[in-house]
């Protein structure tokens, strides 16, 4: 998060592909403190917010660094085979043959797509990128990722 502008306005740099998502929010969560949104529009694909109580830059460089939380009731409903990084990280991911690999530990986001890192039972990390030819199922249910792994993985 980042200030943007002279009139508290903030810019945040979401950990989500999901596009306008925040635009459907009504309120976010910045440390222990709930503020309303009062305005949403977008630089260069990131949403800034302009938030009630935070009307000067001052106030807005307070927030920097911060995580910025959203009640999971209030979030927009997902296309089929997207997830958000609250459900995919804790998952245990196995193998083709139900092995267990490890367990998901952080996602990665590179721009061409995401990579899950995966905490591996051997005390190895292993990182798989996640597109179909990798991520096989994903059953959030289950809190369960089958994983196709390649030599070298």
């Amino acid at each position: 998060m980042t200030t943007h502008g002279v009139c508290g306005d903030v810019k945040i740099y979401p950990h989500t592909n999901v596009e306008d998502m925040f635009s459907s929010l009504k309120k976010i969560y910045i440390g222990d403190a709930e503020y309303n949104i009062l305005s949403v529009k977008y630089a260069k694909g990131c949403p800034v917010l302009k938030l009630d109580g935070i009307s000067t830059v001052e106030n807005a460089q307070t927030l920097i660094g911060s995580q910025v939380f959203a009640e999971e009731n209030a979030l927009p409903e997902l296309e089929k085979d997207s997830f958000y990084l609250k459900d995919i990280i804790g998952c245990i991911a196995i193998d083709e043959k139900g092995e267990r690999i490890g367990k998901i530990s952080d996602v990665i986001f590179t721009g061409a797509n995401d990579v899950y890192q995966i905490s591996g039972d051997n005390g190895r990390d292993i990182l798989v990128p996640a597109v179909k030819e990798f991520i096989l199922n994903v059953d959030i249910d289950k809190k369960e990722i089958v994983i196709k792994l390649i030599e070298g993985m």
